[in-house]
C-alpha cells in the first residue's frame, strides 16, 4: 500500500530538482556557477586569494614615483604604521574619506585597487557599475592607487578632489571611461563637462588630505601583497587582475549567503568554494 505522504514527498523532491537544473543556469546568465578555489595568501594572515591564472594584471615599478611625488614629513609619518587583523579591515572597509558607491549599511562591500591609465581596470569599471546595477545593496569602495607615473598620479589626485565637490562618481566613470592619456589639460576640459569648479578642483589636488591618502593606499596595498591593478578585496579574499563577471557575481552570492568564511576581523579558512 501506498504512502501518500511519501509519493507527494518523492514527486516534491523531484520537481525541486528539476528547477534547479532548469533555472540554475539561467540566473547565472545562461552559465553554471563557477568553481572557485582559494589558497591562503602569504604574509597576510587571515586572508586568501581567489587562485587564478595571472593574467589582466598591469604593473609597473609600483608606486615609486607617486611616492616620489609626495613631499616628505608630517603626511608620511601620519600615514606610516603597521596594520594587521582588524586595523586592516578597517583600512579597507572603513577608512574616513575613502569614495564609495552604494549604501554604508550594504551586505556586501567591493574594494578596488585601480589606476586610470590601466586598460584592464576601464573593463572591471564597467563590471562593477553593472553588478551595482543589478544589486543596488553593493558597496564599492574606491582606493586610488596610480602605479603608472606623473599623469595617473594627477589623475587621482584630482579624482580625490573632486570627491571635495561631491563629484568623485562623476570624474571617475569619465575617466574610466576614456580612450586618451589623462593630461591635466584633459581632466580640466572633462571637469567643465561635468560641472565641476576646474579652478578649485586644481587647486585641491595638491590638498594633504589627498596625498595623505594616496600614500595611505599604497601602503595598504603593500601590506596586501598586491602586485598590481586591477585587485579587488571581498571580505577577507583577494582577487588580483582579470576577473569575469560569473566570478564576481558568484562572490558576491558566497558573500551574501555566509559562504564566504569568516567575516573581515575574525580568520578565514583557505579552502572553499
Amino acid at each position: 500500500m501506498k504512502n501518500p505522504a511519501l509519493s507527494k514527498s518523492l514527486t516534491l523532491g523531484v520537481i525541486v530538482a528539476i528547477a534547479v537544473a532548469i533555472l540554475g543556469p539561467v540566473l547565472w546568465g545562461g552559465k553554471s556557477r563557477p568553481d572557485l578555489e582559494f589558497v591562503e595568501r602569504p604574509g597576510v594572515p587571515g586572508f586568501r586569494t581567489l587562485v587564478q591564472e595571472e593574467e589582466g594584471l598591469s604593473k609597473s615599478a609600483l608606486s615609486a614615483v607617486m611616492l616620489a611625488a609626495i613631499p616628505e614629513g608630517d603626511i608620511r609619518a601620519t600615514a606610516k604604521g603597521e596594520l594587521s587583523g582588524e586595523d586592516l579591515c578597517n583600512a579597507l572597509y572603513a577608512q574616513d574619506g575613502d569614495p564609495s558607491t552604494g549604501p554604508d549599511d550594504a551586505p556586501v562591500s567591493i574594494v578596488e585597487f585601480f589606476d586610470y591609465q590601466c586598460p584592464f581596470c576601464r573593463t572591471a569599471s564597467t563590471m562593477l557599475h553593472d553588478l551595482q546595477l543589478r544589486h543596488p545593496r553593493i558597496r564599492i569602495v574606491y582606493k586610488e592607487w596610480p602605479i603608472f607615473g606623473a599623469r595617473s598620479l594627477f589623475a587621482a589626485r584630482a579624482a580625490l578632489a573632486a570627491d571635495k565637490q561631491g563629484k568623485y562618481a562623476a570624474l571617475h566613470r569619465k575617466l574610466m571611461s576614456l580612450r586618451a592619456i589623462p593630461t591635466e589639460e584633459l581632466i580640466h576640459h572633462v571637469a567643465l563637462d561635468l560641472e565641476i569648479d576646474a579652478g578649485r578642483l586644481i587647486a585641491d589636488t595638491n590638498n594633504e588630505i589627498v596625498s595623505m591618502a594616496l600614500v595611505r593606499n599604497d601602503q595598504l596595498a603593500r601590506k596586501l601583497g598586491l602586485v598590481g591593478t586591477p585587485s579587488f578585496i571581498i571580505g577577507r579574499t583577494v582577487v588580483e587582475g582579470k576577473v569575469t563577471s560569473e566570478q564576481l557575481e558568484a562572490l558576491v552570492t558566497m558573500a551574501v549567503d555566509g559562504d564566504m568564511g569568516a567575516p573581515c576581523g575574525s580568520a578565514v579558512p583557505a579552502t572553499g568554494g
